[in-house]
């Protein structure tokens, strides 16, 4: 989840791919929802972000054999 808020990780290709299911969407900051190829494409800019992350969580969907991410939200939470 980090690496989706940090320039270096998610303006990496070959990482974001690697990281992300093949039914992978994100709902962005404006609320707007883009499918894998939209966020894959994307230019990335300066990301604003207080890492780590805080009250973070996730869940186990399976048996991976690695960690890999089906949504992402970027859409702001009362304390920023």
């Amino acid at each position: 989840e980090e690496g989706m808020w940090r320039s270096e990780t998610r303006g990496d290709r070959e990482w974001m791919d690697t990281h992300l299911t093949w039914d992978f969407f994100e709902l962005g900051l404006s609320g707007r929802r883009y499918d894998r190829g939209e966020v894959l494409d994307a230019q990335v800019g300066g990301i604003d972000a207080v890492l780590p992350l805080r009250d973070f969580r996730c869940t186990n969907l399976g048996d991976p054999t690695g960690w890999v991410m089906d949504f992402h939200q970027g859409t702001p939470t009362e304390n920023g």
